[in-house]
């Protein structure tokens, strides 16, 4: 065998190793829980769904321009009810299956009752803002979904994306409540949406982030205004540490954190993220104000 053969059996050999690698990552199976107390509602409130599915631990629901959203429900998921949706925004690249990995949160976030939708990338632009905007349509025509209670998380072009989409959401779809980290969405990108009243969000940010410097506080300092909330200077924070806005309106909160991590690494805030994203959108018994 000449080396040039050599070559190209030790190149095929690694690009059938990576395929069959790629494949069985993208199958690797995240486990989805049990919700405890279903927050879930009557089927009345998902008139919107076409045909809603049984119980299953994952599905594909095609989103606009073949955008393709991977679905995941709690084992104990009945498709007579209506349940909150967590849309889930990948960082640049990503695509759902690689976000469901990096993010870390179906089982928890199934266990408290959400039906949980990672979207795959597509490179950052208004249009692509348009159709990552339309994920939660797209869930509600196959699955039973709360229409007051939808929340948002995404970290990077994510976070991104799960602020920016706001404004372009259907309404019947606003997310109530936004968790975004290491964002690269700065505050006059916002103010161009206008004031988005009425939205929680807890904001999550490295000030020494290199690639967004100053991002976050500034994303922070916007939804606290629009919420009506005293501004306190994120600066005075101290090591990593997380800070509610005092004074919002009624049924708003605004919390900003600064974190240590690297600007590619997802801060260890899941606990407390799905915890404000439930408390703010789960907090009454039909998720209405």
């Amino acid at each position: 065998m000449t080396i040039r053969s050599i070559q190209i059996a030790v190149l095929a050999a690694m690009v059938a190793t990576g395929a069959a690698m790629l494949l069985y990552d993208a199958l690797l199976p995240i486990p989805a829980a049990s919700a405890g107390p279903v927050p879930a509602t009557s089927a009345d409130d998902c008139d919107y769904a076409e045909a809603p599915r049984s119980r299953a631990t994952g599905f594909t629901v095609t989103g606009p321009d073949q955008l393709l959203i991977r679905v995941r429900v709690p084992l104990n998921h009945d498709p007579r009810r209506a349940y909150p949706l967590l849309v889930v925004y990948p960082p640049a690249g990503y695509d759902r299956f690689a976000a469901e990995r990096f993010y870390g949160v179906t089982e928890s976030a199934t266990s408290k009752g959400w039906i949980v939708a990672y979207s795959d990338a597509r490179p950052l632009s208004l249009h692509a803002v348009k159709l990552q905007a339309g994920v939660a349509d797209a869930v509600a025509h196959s699955f039973c979904i709360a229409r007051n209670r939808i929340a948002a998380l995404g970290h990077s072009d994510g976070g991104a994306l799960a602020q920016g989409t706001a404004a372009l959401v259907p309404s019947r779809f606003k997310p109530r409540a936004i968790f975004a980290s290491a964002a690269g969405i700065a505050r006059h990108d916002l103010d161009n949406q206008g004031c988005l009243a009425g939205i929680s969000v807890m904001i999550a940010h490295n000030r020494r982030d290199e690639r967004f410097p100053d991002f976050g506080r500034e994303a922070a300092a916007y939804w606290g205004s629009c919420g009506g909330c005293r501004e306190f200077d994120a600066a005075e924070l101290d090591g990593d540490r997380c800070r509610p806005f005092s004074g919002c309106a009624e049924n708003v909160q605004v919390i900003y954190c600064d974190v240590s991590t690297l600007h590619q690494e997802f801060p260890p805030l899941r606990a407390q993220a799905l915890e404000f994203l439930s408390t703010v959108t789960l907090k009454t018994k039909d998720g209405h104000e």
